[in-house]
C-alpha cells in the first residue's frame, strides 16, 4: 500500500468489488474505505482485470498501477493486460494495453503469467514516464518460449511505450529471462531488477541494471535454488548502503474469473 501525506492508504486487490475482478481502493486514518475504482467496469474488461500489484501516486495525486490481465485483446485472447492510472475521483484511464503488437513485442502480462502472481510494482519519475517489467513478450531472439522472455518497460505520461530491454537477447539468455518482479530505480535514473532464470548459470536467474541508454548489465548470476523446490528472486529494495533482497509475496489464482466476450 502506498500512503499519502493527510494519512490515507491506497492499494489494490485482486479480487472482489461489483465484479468480483478487483478494485482500487482508498482507507482513511479512521478507518474509512472507499472503493475508488472496481475492474471490469467496461464491457469485455476493457479496463482491465486482476490488479495484483501495488500502485504509486504523483504528486497530483493520481495512482497507477498495472493488471494481470484485460485490456485489448488484439493479439491476446482475454487481453494480456494494462497500465492504467485512477484520478482522485475514481476516474480510470487505459494508459497502455500489452501485446498491442503482433507477438507481443511490447511485452505482455504484467506481474505474472501462467497462473503465479508475484508481488509487483512501477517506478514513477519526476518526469511522470513510468517503468515495470512483463515476464512474457518482448523479442524472441533466442528465447525458446514463443512467448517471449520477459521485458522492461517504459510508459510516459501519454501512454506511449517503450520497450526498454527484451530478454534472452543474448545465447542461452545470458541477460537473463522471465523478470517476474518488479524494478527498483536510482538517483541517475538506472533501473534494477531480477530474472528467475537466464544468467551465467542459464537456469537459476539475475540481478540486473538497465541504464538509461537501455544497456542491459547482468550484475550477478544465481548459483542455484533451494532444494526445497523453485524459489524466485524477489524484489529488490534500495537502502542507504546497498541493496538487498524483500521477502518474496508470491500468490496464486486457482480458480479465475474470465470476462464474458
Amino acid at each position: 500500500m502506498i500512503l499519502d501525506s493527510a494519512g490515507n492508504l491506497y492499494g489494490t486487490t485482486i479480487r472482489g468489488g461489483t465484479s468480483n475482478l478487483g478494485t482500487v481502493f482508498k482507507v482513511t486514518k479512521t478507518g474509512k474505505e472507499t472503493v475508488l475504482y472496481n475492474f471490469w467496469s467496461v464491457a469485455s474488461c476493457a479496463d482491465g482485470e486482476f490488479p495484483n500489484g501495488g500502485l504509486v501516486r504523483d504528486a497530483d495525486g493520481n495512482l497507477y498501477g498495472t493488471t494481470a490481465l484485460g485490456g485489448n485483446p488484439a493479439f491476446c485472447g482475454e487481453g494480456c493486460g494494462i497500465v492504467f492510472k485512477i484520478t482522485k475521483t475514481g476516474k480510470e484511464t487505459v494508459l497502455y494495453n500489452f501485446c498491442s503488437i503482433a507477438n507481443c513485442a511490447d511485452g505482455a502480462f504484467p506481474v505474472g503469467g501462467g497462473g503465479t502472481f508475484p508481488d509487483e510494482w512501477l517506478v514513477l519519475d519526476t518526469a511522470g514516464n513510468l517503468y515495470g517489467t512483463t515476464p512474457t513478450g518482448g523479442d524472441i531472439a533466442f528465447c525458446a518460449d514463443d512467448r517471449g522472455c520477459g521485458t522492461v518497460f517504459k510508459v510516459d505520461k501519454t501512454g506511449k511505450e517503450t520497450v526498454l530491454h527484451s530478454f534472452c537477447s543474448d545465447v542461452k539468455c545470458a541477460d537473463g529471462s522471465y523478470p517476474f518482479v518488479g524494478l527498483v530505480q536510482d538517483a541517475a535514473g538506472n533501473l534494477y531488477g531480477t530474472t528467475i532464470e537466464g544468467g551465467k548459470h542459464v537456469h537459476y536467474g539475475t540481478v540486473f541494471k538497465v541504464d538509461v541508454t537501455s544497456n542491459e548489465t547482468v550484475l550477478y548470476s544465481f548459483a542455484g535454488r533451494a532444494a526445497s523446490g523453485e524459489v524466485y528472486p524477489s524484489p529488490l529494495v534500495w537502502t542507504l548502503w546497498a541493496i538487498f533482497t524483500a521477502p518474496p509475496n508470491l500468490g496464486a489464482l486457482s480458480t479465475q474469473v474470465r470476462c464474458s466476450k
